[in-house]
């Protein structure tokens, strides 16, 4: 029997992103039809196929995948559904152009692959199978080459999120910058040396403000908050008329 390229899609929603439905539903609230999309840590693709289903013909999704077994599940995960709309990039994003050592993350969760190896198996039972060098750029290069302003950007990366925006002076510190969807986790960026106050505090200076998925709308979240594990949302006040428009 043929798979149904739609089928697939609606199977990654619905069994690889139930616990993302919030992050999910503000991507499709804030993302514009025909609009451009960036997937810092697209794994196997779940946010990028939501993402390119969005914005549609006349739009624009960057995938920002390094690890080698989860870019090839993403890029047949975007031939069967035979989506064109979408760039496959296999550098990181960083605070620097370069190279990078990316610990691989057990089987048992692909998602996990990490800069840092304290982070690779945390709360696994499995141990990582190695790691692979990996080229690294940072956000300001990348939004340069595309040569376009995104609309949205995601930012899932097992703790080097305060890199990848510190690597994003040009990109985020305009008032009309992209809002974020970013997961924090102090469990993570410790290992990187800092905490989610750190990340906070640098969005800060960019001029966003950070809020939590509540079943009635978006709460604020305070600077000193600590974070185990949660997905976040920084927006502008020039993004707000998008949620109301939705």
């Amino acid at each position: 029997m043929d798979l149904d390229p739609t089928d697939l899609l609606q199977g990654l929603v619905l069994f690889e992103g139930a616990y993302e439905s919030n992050v999910l539903r503000m991507l499709e609230r804030l993302l514009p039809i025909g609009g451009y999309f960036v997937d810092v840590g697209a794994n196997i693709g779940l946010h990028t196929l939501v993402a390119a289903r969005r914005v549609g013909a006349r739009g624009r999704v960057d995938a920002i995948e390094p690890e080698p077994f989860s870019r090839k599940r993403l890029e047949e995960h975007l031939r069967l559904n035979q989506l064109e709309n979408v760039n496959v990039f296999s550098y990181a994003l960083s605070d620097g152009r370069g190279t990078a050592v990316l610990h691989l993350s057990p089987a048992e969760n692909l998602a996990k692959s990490s800069l840092r190896a304290a982070n690779v198996t945390m709360g696994l039972s499995g141990q990582s199978p190695g790691s692979v060098e990996v080229q690294t750029r940072t956000l300001d290069e990348h939004i340069s080459s595309a040569n376009r302003a995104p609309d949205l950007l995601k930012i899932d990366v097992e703790g080097a999120e305060l890199l990848v925006i510190s690597g994003g002076l040009a990109t985020l510190s305009k008032e009309s910058s992209a809002p974020i969807l970013f997961e924090a986790s102090d469990l993570q960026t410790a290992a990187f040396g800092y905490s989610t106050q750190d990340l906070k505090r640098k969005l800060h200076e960019f001029g966003y403000q950070v809020f939590r998925y509540r079943v009635d709308g978006l709460e604020r979240v305070e600077t000193d908050e600590p974070h185990r594990l949660e997905d976040l949302v920084a927006m502008k006040p020039s993004h707000h008329p998008r949620l109301r428009s939705a």
